[in-house]
């Protein structure tokens, strides 16, 4: 990992054709590239001799490296300089990942600390191509020399998708490239939670897939799942591929289905429902009801003065369990708060009159009364049952998405076309958020956003502590870390790693008598904890669950995170935010829904050395109060946002 004094230049050339800029990465023209790589072998081999004359005096050429094509990623490969003679080596198994990388000559200057990157290009042509095993799959591994020198790595092609689809059987196609014909392929089914699978030998070509009902049926690890569907080539035991299949002349809507089997069998009855992904990947979603739940969904009464809220199944921690305290205490509504059982934070309130368990006969009940859901994410977490038309009375409720933030970064999947039955509300925290965000991207009318403020901001408190005892380290995921060991290599972790063992941070918390606490996302969470296991950090970790997210955000008064949006909540306190975006450009690589200055409010550090002066800066202030101008995030800044969305649900009501 480069040093975080150390400067980082990508030399460009600049050329104007009339009134254009034209803007172009420099070179260093080599004579030759020459790559190899041994039978069974991971690593390759790379020789070239770049001549003195090329270089400047002051500086020399100390390493070669690989750069991602968005130039967001930088790798340094183990060098040998020798006089114009340079040997490298590229251990494949190490890439954070297999896109397409250029090859760069990293050139120092000791005297200014400054690291130059320079492309390489090869007036020979470079001749390698060549299958090779990373983490038991197969890669075609390739090098171009134009227009500058180019590692191209992908998957062997494999052509497959669903032709066509009915209750009883799936027809596929199935053509990989003839690298895998040495190996067994299957159709897989497997369950979500549990990853069991149930799988059927096929072959090449186009073949009749007969859905195995009973056999899914015994994969199911509770009442209500999904079962993804994947083409899985397997060495022996060993899975050297594992693909999603495509069914791309399907419609994609997140409550609706393509198939529909009901199963009747025992005194349940169980349905199948094949579904799509925002991909287009199939997948069955599945529920199962007793006799008795489902007399009870269908002699149910909707009945208007009847709300169900939730959030995450799993969670009571957001603006769905605050939405749920103050009916309880401000109103005659009978709310209901549904939570698995089993969830951490199930404890916490399992004592409080309308908290029902997930799938519990009280859940019933409810789900088959209620008239208004309320969830901060899709509907199917507060349902025992399939969210999509003809399921009891489903398409006669109201539907309102409380959310779990203020939109405005990443891209979210919540597009009005994405649903049959669309959120009938939507609540927001600004008229900019509304404007910009759900009307503009998302394609809802007005008349359907309400700008309210979300209810979790009622129990922040406005006026920040005097002093400065807490800092809170908050990051955010990565979502192209998909493997541990994609973790384990990647710039996020290390970076993070970094930072908690920074000598820097450290002599500040002891300067300034600072407490510095850190609380990785959920998904980070059992990473880091091993990592920091066996460091001497002076920095705590907290574990998940071991307080909310809104109590850990209360109790401190500095706020370090990169994207996540709980700087909303903690900008709504007045409280100073610090933001570290060392990889901003990948983070917002599929583009960002409002520019950077109307949705980061506060100091962004771009590396490490520049994170720990913000730090210090801040703490040489000695106060935790940080005034900045709110009104692009939110409209009102005060502790009745439960009563505003109160009041809109219940005019949308009269509207309907």
């Amino acid at each position: 990992m480069q040093s975080p004094s150390t400067t980082q230049y990508l030399m460009l050339n600049y050329y104007w054709m009339g009134q254009r800029l034209t803007v172009q990465p420099q070179h260093i023209e080599v004579s030759y590239v020459n790559v190899t790589t041994m039978v069974n072998e991971t690593s390759l081999h790379l020789n070239t001799e770049v001549e003195v004359s090329e270089t400047e005096a002051d500086q020399r050429l100390v390493h070669l490296a690989l750069v991602n094509s968005d130039m967001s990623v930088i790798q340094t490969l183990p060098t040998t300089v020798t006089g114009a003679f340079i040997h490298s080596q590229l251990d494949v198994e190490t890439l954070e990942d297999l896109t397409n990388k250029k090859l760069v000559a990293v050139f120092e200057n000791p005297s200014t600390e400054t690291n130059i990157y320079v492309m390489l290009k090869s007036r020979q042509r470079i001749n390698f191509k060549a299958c090779m095993r990373v983490q038991d799959e197969i890669y075609e591994l390739t090098v171009k020399k134009s227009p500058s020198v180019t590692f191209v790595a992908k998957k062997p092609k494999v052509k497959m998708g669903v032709n066509a689809v009915s209750p009883e059987q799936l027809n596929i196609f199935y053509q990989p490239h003839s690298i895998y014909d040495r190996y067994q392929s299957y159709f897989t089914f497997e369950e979500r939670a549990s990853q069991q699978r149930y799988e059927i030998p096929i072959t090449r070509g186009e073949q009749d897939i007969t859905i195995p009902y009973n056999e899914l049926e015994t994969l199911k690890s509770s009442p209500k799942n999904i079962i993804d569907i994947f083409i899985t080539i397997y060495d022996g035991e060993t899975i050297i591929r594992k693909d999603k299949i495509k069914f791309k002349l399907g419609d994609y809507k997140k409550d609706n289905y393509l198939t529909y089997k009901a199963l009747e069998r025992e005194g349940k009855r169980a349905y199948y429902m094949l579904t799509l992904t925002p991909f287009k990947n199939i997948k069955f979603e599945s529920f199962e009801l007793t006799d008795a739940q489902y007399h009870t969904l269908t002699t149910g009464v909707k009945d208007p003065n009847v709300w169900l809220i939730g959030e995450r199944t799993d969670t009571a921690q957001d603006n769905g369990i605050q939405l749920f305290y103050w009916l309880k205490q401000h109103t005659d509504i009978e709310a209901y708060y549904v939570i698995d059982a089993e969830a951490k934070d199930y404890a916490h309130i399992k004592h409080l009159e309308g908290v029902v368990p997930f799938g519990s006969a009280s859940h019933f009940e409810v789900a088959a009364r209620a008239k208004v859901l309320v969830s901060t994410h899709d509907l199917e977490n507060i349902l025992p049952y399939k969210t999509a038309r003809g399921f009891f009375g489903y398409e006669d409720c109201v539907r309102i998405f409380l959310q779990h933030g203020v939109m405005g970064r990443k891209y979210v999947e919540y597009d009005k076309a994405n649903y049959d039955l669309p959120f009938h509300l939507v609540h927001v925290s600004s008229q900019a958020e509304k404007d910009d965000v759900v009307i503009d991207r998302l394609g809802y009318a007005s008349e359907d956003v309400a700008v309210t403020g979300l209810p979790r901001f009622d129990r922040l408190p406005l006026e920040p502590a005097d002093d400065i005892t807490k800092i809170l380290i908050m990051p955010t995921w990565r979502d192209w870390l998909n493997s541990d060991y994609a973790f384990s290599h990647s710039d996020y972790l290390n970076n993070y790693l970094s930072l908690l063992n920074d000598p820097d941070l450290a002599a500040l918390s002891e300067k300034y008598h600072v407490e510095i606490n850190f609380y990785p996302h959920y998904r980070a969470q059992a990473f880091f904890k091993e990592y920091l296991a066996e460091s001497e950090s002076l920095v705590n970790y907290v574990e998940l669950g071991e307080q909310t997210v809104q109590s850990l955000l209360i109790d401190h008064d500095i706020l370090i995170t990169d994207y996540s949006s709980v700087s909303f909540d903690f900008s709504y306190m007045h409280k100073p935010v610090l933001f570290y975006h060392f990889d901003v450009e990948r983070f917002f690589r599929k583009g960002i829904l409002r520019p950077v200055e109307e949705t980061f409010i506060g100091k962004i550090a771009y590396n490490q050395k520049g994170l720990i002066n913000q730090i210090e800066s801040v703490l040489k202030q000695q106060k935790a109060r940080e005034d900045q101008p709110l009104d692009l995030i939110f409209d009102q800044v005060d502790h009745h946002n439960c009563e505003r969305v109160y009041e809109a649900i219940c005019y949308k009501l009269k509207q309907l």
